[in-house]
């Protein structure tokens, strides 16, 4: 028999395996007193005790390692790669500008797969309609003394008062790994307040702020840093 159909037959037994197992393990949580085996050709009675499950894994792989031509480390391998990326999900962020870390991507991959939220092209980020507001936002005025926050680089312009919590903001997958910055607001000034909008697959709803030049652009916290209007209280890396 040619080695990778040899391979595929003994991935498929331990599959089978562990399909039996589990269903052994099931039917001993119903009839716990009932002692229950089953017989296989090279495998021969066995017994799954309360403290080991997967004994019938273990016994197929140990008869397995008997079939000439068969490799466990083969095999081994081809389960760990069925963990990772598909070759096709591989080929497409590999042509992302920015393409997430492997573990990054098959834990959000629901997201990154939306092209809702990300250009499946390019990856380039897809913002939500309304500059992020799930209504109207409204005129309001941050007085002096309070702290306000932000993930992301002073770049930026929109920030929340301190303690929104993460997920209510519905930020950018990349802001994972984003700075925390605290700042207080020096002067009584006037920004545009309301609820973050869901998106990005995080429910939103938290508080967010952004002020607006007269041309309609979000000043950045830089500019309003310039401008007096807030200072940099602390900084700190993030993890969420």
């Amino acid at each position: 028999m040619p080695q990778h159909l040899k391979i595929g037959a003994a991935n498929g037994a331990l599959q089978v395996g562990r399909f039996v197992d589990n269903t052994i393990t099931n039917l001993k949580n119903a009839i716990p007193d009932r002692q229950m085996g089953f017989a296989m050709e090279g495998v021969g009675d066995v017994k799954v005790p309360a403290e080991n499950t997967h004994a019938v894994e273990n016994k197929i792989r140990a008869y397995l390692s008997k079939v000439d031509g068969v490799n466990l480390e083969d095999i081994k391998e081809i389960k760990d790669n069925s963990k990772g990326l598909s070759p096709g999900d591989k080929a497409k962020i590999e042509k992302w500008m920015y393409p997430p870390s492997e573990e990054k991507y098959l834990k959000y991959k629901d997201v990154y797969d939306n092209p809702k939220y990300y250009n499946q092209e390019t990856g380039e980020v897809i913002w939500p309609p309304n500059d992020g507001f799930a209504e109207e936002p409204v005129d309001t005025i941050l007085k002096e003394g309070m702290l306000i926050d932000r993930y992301g680089e002073p770049t930026g312009g929109f920030f929340s008062p301190k303690g929104v919590p993460y997920e209510e903001r519905a930020l950018a997958l990349h802001s994972d790994e984003a700075n925390y910055y605290v700042y207080r607001v020096l002067e009584d000034f006037s920004v545009k307040s309301g609820k973050a909008a869901p998106w990005f697959g995080r429910p939103g709803g938290g508080t967010q702020f952004v002020k607006y030049h007269e041309n309609g652009k979000p000043y950045t916290i830089n500019e309003l840093i310039e401008e007096d209007l807030i200072e940099l209280v602390s900084v700190r890396k993030w993890s969420p």
